[in-house]
């Protein structure tokens, strides 16, 4: 393939991890990105903190750059919930609507906050989409509008399961079960600033602040052709193409449900939330969004990949920011924060998967407890 030599790799690792900075470099290499981060924690040490750019593509692009990251904003969430279980606001066994009664109808009665972060609430979506003007007041303090639209919202468990991966909705009731709970009435923006970003001096948001956003990069729409070439051509002609990447199981599955609009996954990520009919790609949609706006805590979460990582550092040593030695929650709430489900099939990825009562997927980093 056709390589590149205007790009521009730097940053900083440890003498162990050295060849990650030289593989991270090859993406660079074969015009697979243009802008990128990538930081890792290892036993509570920063042994990776580099970042990539193609010179033509993003030139301005550095280590301090943000960008949009979509779920990885859900472990935010999972956090959240984990702070609020430790200041006792709410129990990992509480309905819902314990603490907001109007929740408790059409059948979400007894829907505990275990039942929401493990998405299997039934809410992937609220049977009708989210409406832009819906979000927009809610950005602007009118949280009524979204929250009528949950509670008159209806469980949809399908008949091959009851976990449903709630791609934007997860977010949406966490949002408003946390701002009722919370002392200071919170919306969930505020919380993360207050009690997350800004104590551990990391660059995450949901609603970016305005001096904020011209450090923003926009996502970049992949040209229809190559989408075409690359994805649908081997879907449907499997393994015939063997000068193209092979689409994994996991991956052909997920577009043989989206292609479905009876699917789950269609409900999921199609008709839960509009913002501009008129968009045709995921990244035109986003991209149309001004970054003050958020659209939710699932999917709308904007940082760098040093701030995700701080924050998954977090978990890793059971509730210490080792850096500023900051402890967001004790073990024994980490115990119990962390055990995991038996595996069970999600309706909406067609995969199997462990999900811990935090609403993160389980995996050998949790088996000590």
């Amino acid at each position: 393939s056709h390589l590149s030599t205007s790009y521009y790799v730097e940053g900083y690792t440890t003498p162990l991890f050295e060849e990650v900075k030289r593989v991270f470099a090859i993406n660079f290499e074969h015009h697979l990105e243009s802008g990128a981060q990538f930081t890792v924690h290892y036993k509570g040490e920063k042994v990776v903190d580099i970042f990539g750019k193609n010179n033509d593509l993003a030139p301005h692009y550095d280590n301090t750059s943000l960008q949009r990251v979509f779920s990885s904003g859900k472990m935010v969430e999972s956090l959240i919930a984990i702070m609020c279980v430790e200041r006792n606001l709410f129990a990992w066994d509480d309905p819902i609507s314990q603490h907001w009664p109007e929740f408790g109808q059409n059948g979400k009665e007894n829907i505990t906050v275990t039942q929401l972060m493990q998405h299997a609430a039934g809410l992937h979506h609220l049977r009708r989409p989210v409406s832009r003007s819906v979000l927009e007041a809610y950005n602007k303090g009118d949280y009524l509008p979204l929250a009528r639209m949950i509670e008159e919202a209806s469980p949809d468990w399908p008949f091959s399961s009851r976990q449903t991966y709630h791609s934007s909705s997860r977010g949406w009731v966490l949002g408003e079960l946390v701002r009722r709970v919370d002392p200071l009435h919170r919306n969930i923006m505020v919380f993360t600033q207050e009690e997350i970003a800004i104590p551990l001096g990391i660059q995450f948001y949901w609603g970016v602040p305005d001096d904020v956003a011209p450090r923003i990069f926009p996502l970049i729409t992949t040209p229809l052709p190559y989408m075409l070439v690359h994805l649908v051509l081997p879907f449907f002609l499997g393994d015939s193409l063997h000068f193209l990447p092979k689409i994994p199981t996991d991956v052909r599955t997920l577009m043989k449900e989206a292609m479905d609009i009876q699917s789950p996954l269609h409900y999921a990520f199609k008709e839960v939330w509009t913002w501009d009919e008129n968009d045709v790609t995921l990244a035109e949609t986003y991209n149309h969004i001004p970054y003050n706006v958020c659209i939710g805590s699932s999917a709308g979460g904007v940082g760098s990949a040093s701030a995700l990582a701080a924050i998954s550092s977090i978990f890793a040593n059971r509730g210490v920011h080792v850096p500023s030695g900051l402890r967001l929650f004790q073990k024994s709430t980490w115990k119990k924060a962390s055990i995991c489900s038996p595996p069970v099939y999600d309706a909406v990825l067609g995969t199997n998967g462990r999900m811990s009562q935090a609403g993160f997927s389980c995996g050998n980093l949790f088996k000590d407890g």
